[in-house]
């Protein structure tokens, strides 16, 4: 007879795909469909595990981006400043779409080619 915490650590175990096959093996041996619990746990694990990695890189790229931000500045990487402030990240998206649009007029104006005035 198991207990809770016996069975804690066999699906930690289980996670690290460690004996696998032995554990997937005794479930068969109780009920012929236990492969499906097996192989579920398995695949859902995985998939939370890498969730958790893509987080980690994703935060640690951004703690990057922000070390840039502050050299571009000249403040120095161990002051405690707020990250950008959204009113300025809203300045500089509106400064890119600007410069976009005008973009766009000038190639259109360049495609239409010099008509009658």
């Amino acid at each position: 007879m198991g207990t809770i915490g016996l069975a804690m650590l066999t699906l930690f175990v289980m996670l690290t795909l460690e004996s696998f096959p032995a554990y997937m093996e005794a479930g068969m041996d109780v009920h012929r469909w236990s492969w499906v619990y097996f192989v579920t746990f398995v695949l859902v694990a995985a998939f939370m595990i890498l969730n958790v990695l893509i987080g980690i890189v994703l935060n640690s790229l951004e703690e990057a981006r922000e070390l840039e931000r502050r050299r571009g500045l000249g403040i120095a990487a161990d002051d405690q400043i707020a990250p950008a402030p959204v009113a300025e990240r809203i300045a500089m998206l509106r400064a890119a779409l600007s410069e976009l649009e005008d973009e766009l007029r000038l190639r259109a104006r360049a495609e239409s080619g010099p008509g009658p005035r």
